[in-house]
């Protein structure tokens, strides 16, 4: 609403700006701000850094001269890969931005890197999102790691505190284990080219089960050499399982995406490697105790096929007295079955001895002439019946016999082998065939075969 001044001297009447609400008023500044500003990189140091339990940002970024709030919400900062604190000197990319409630001018932030870094953490992104593309980073090419090696590499610096903790890891963890040291640069120049030798080395000689590419933690220039595109490339090479144990928990480099297994601290990646002796020696003692327990088992279950074979046992002499006893058992029956036997013959002999003496067969002329005449009779009355049989397959043989349906108009077709063929499937188009009539062959080549339907 306008508002208009009572001028009793009729002199001109001037009209007053709109009065604007406190709301409208930071909502056109918020506007203003995003319009003139974008999206901007600011440098400065982390002051008074705390995380709701949200999961979102508030510090405030301040310099020799100013500072300014800012705001970096979960959905952001779940992608950074470090964790600021105060007094953290960082670069931070962000929007320019008016809390209207309270009207406050503030930074919300979506990007962040530590400050003077910008150019490194740049070429860290475009490599890490190159490799990926590339697969390097897959789940599928990743090797697995031994439950427990017994032969492990480690490569690192010989000054590091890394290696120290690693040695002293598998010292009291796995006394057991060899431990082989592949020495390398980790931080420096020449550090890429004396990780990627060490890390061939280990691959060349096959004397380990899992390698450890270790080392403590730095500022991003300091494990700028675990970014290294050829350090990478060469980790994805290896034949042996890789774990990479470089920086702290909040450390990630190019080393630890490519590895086929990534450790918060070096400590852990020797953890990750082995099994504890205390833990093998509570399962030595479950085996221990399982052995036992089945060994009195089987010591029982002998013990008792002992006794029973035992109590199965005779003396000789029981034996012997035994074997008497069936040898005269067996004298017996032979001598039973032999006089049953010589009974038998004698009975039949002389049923054989009776019935010469008393047969007469009659061998009379007259005797042999009748059967003659029988005999006759039959083998002419047989002759005539085999005949007549003959005459009636004569007839039927006649009516199948191929060459007669031939002469009643027929044709039987054959293919090149002379084999009768009975179906057009066995048939196809560009076969040659023989047709056989009565008075003779044709030769031919079939064009086209069609089925009834």
């Amino acid at each position: 609403m306008a508002y208009l001044d009572f001028n009793p001297f009729d002199e001109p009447i001037a009209q007053e700006p709109a009065v604007l609400t406190v709301t409208a008023l930071n909502r056109r500044v918020a506007q203003l701000l995003q319009s003139e500003f974008g999206s901007i990189w600011v440098r400065g140091e982390i002051r008074g850094f705390m995380q709701a339990a949200s999961g979102h940002w508030y510090f405030t970024l301040k310099d020799e001269g100013a500072e300014v709030r800012c705001a970096m919400f979960a959905g952001s900062n779940r992608r950074l890969g470090f964790y600021p604190k105060t007094g953290d000197k960082v670069e931070v990319r962000a929007r320019v931005s008016l809390y209207q409630p309270r009207g406050d001018y503030q930074l919300v932030v979506d990007g962040m890197r530590r400050a003077g870094l910008g150019n490194l953490y740049e070429q860290f992104l475009r490599l890490k999102e190159k490799l990926q593309r590339e697969g390097l980073f897959d789940a599928e090419r990743k090797k697995n790691i031994p439950k427990m090696a017994l032969r492990i590499g480690v490569v690192t610096s010989l000054q590091a505190a890394a290696l120290r903790d690693v040695i002293t890891t598998l010292s009291r963890r796995a006394p057991y284990a060899k431990i082989v040291i592949y020495p390398s640069s980790v931080q420096g120049e020449d550090a890429p080219f004396e990780l990627i030798e060490a890390l061939r080395a280990a691959d060349d000689r096959q004397e380990v089960d899992v390698l450890l590419l270790v080392r403590g933690g730095g500022s991003l220039q300091d494990l700028w050499a675990f970014n290294d595109e050829g350090v990478a490339r060469q980790i994805a090479a290896m034949s042996i399982p890789v774990i990479a144990g470089v920086g702290h928990e909040s450390d990630t480099t190019i080393a630890d995406w490519v590895a086929d297994c990534r450790a918060a601290t070096p400590t852990a990646a020797a953890e990750m490697a082995t099994v504890a002796i205390d833990v093998l020696l509570r399962h030595q003692a479950t085996l221990e105790d399982y052995l036992a327990q089945m060994f009195d088992s089987r010591f029982q279950s002998f013990a008792q096929r002992l006794d029973w074979a035992q109590s199965q046992l005779r003396t000789p002499e029981e034996l012997l007295a035994r074997e008497k006893a069936r040898l005269a058992s067996t004298d017996r029956a032979l001598e039973d079955a032999m006089a049953m036997g010589l009974a038998k013959k004698q009975e039949r002999l002389r049923l054989a001895e009776q019935a010469r003496t008393h047969a007469r067969p009659d061998c009379s002329s007259e005797t042999i002439e009748r059967l003659k005449n029988r005999l006759d009779t039959l083998f002419s009355q047989r002759l005539q019946m085999e005949t007549a049989r003959l005459g009636q397959l004569q007839v039927v043989l006649q009516e199948t016999d191929p060459k007669a349906l031939l002469k009643r108009g027929y044709s039987m077709v054959t293919d090149e082998k002379g084999r009768v063929i009975q179906s057009v499937t066995n048939l196809q188009a560009g076969d040659a065939i023989t047709i056989v009539m009565s008075d003779g062959t044709v030769a031919s080549e079939v064009k086209r075969v069609a089925a009834n339907s």
